[in-house]
């Protein structure tokens, strides 16, 4: 299941999107870090590829660490049964 909600300036709610993620249609889990500002800014992004969109998530102070623990997690809550 996947929900997001875009807030622009002053934490105003200006769109909501749901959508159930089908585990089949799920090719590739993992997490990319980034950097702004000549590499002073890092950040993480949890993603997943399916066969026909990229969905990325970004997450604010996380370590390398964790984002391990939520590739592992989203794996393991795909391939329940």
């Amino acid at each position: 299941m996947e929900y997001r909600q875009t807030i622009q300036s002053y934490c105003v709610p200006t769109g909501t999107e749901f959508k159930l993620v089908i585990p089949a249609s799920v090719k590739e889990v993992g997490y990319m870090q980034s950097s702004s500002c000549s590499g002073i800014c890092k950040y993480f992004s949890l993603y997943y590829q399916s066969f026909t969109q990229t969905t990325l998530f970004p997450i604010q102070a996380g370590t390398e660490e964790q984002l391990g623990e939520y590739v592992n997690k989203f794996y393991t809550a795909i391939n329940a049964n």
